[in-house]
């Protein structure tokens, strides 16, 4: 590794660090009302297939029972099984995207951000100091 190659990493990161501090603010509002509409979305979405998948469940779990000469139930629910799988599937995906939507539009609003940030800096410099 040649000693500029080794000063000029450095200096991209501090570049990188700079832009992002001081374009952060301009781009916060915006952010903010798209992440609301995604969180709305993902969350009418979410409710939906929920109830599917709460009616599913219930047929899942249904029997029929007969007794004409011979005594017995019938499982219908069987029938559904493959269907309900794949709605579960898609219901657990929906549930971590709804998580991670969720988990981004709380950093924002508490300004959490911000000591991400501090950290970074913080981390530059110590990086610096050490290595």
């Amino acid at each position: 590794m040649s000693k500029y190659s080794r000063a000029v990493k450095p200096l991209y990161l501090l570049l990188f660090l700079t832009i992002l501090t001081l374009i952060r603010p301009s781009f916060e509002n915006v952010t903010m009302e798209k992440v609301e509409g995604i969180y709305q979305q993902q969350m009418s979405t979410f409710l939906l297939v929920s109830t599917v998948k709460t009616c599913l469940a219930v047929m899942e779990g249904s029997t029929v029972g007969f007794s004409f000469v011979v005594k017995g139930d019938l499982q219908v629910g069987d029938a559904f099984q493959t269907v309900y799988d794949f709605v579960d599937r898609i219901w657990e995906m929906l549930f971590y995207s709804l998580l991670l939507v969720t988990a981004y539009k709380t950093i924002l609003e508490t300004g959490l951000m911000n000591i991400f940030l501090y950290l970074a800096w913080a981390g530059f410099a110590l990086s610096e100091i050490y290595l």
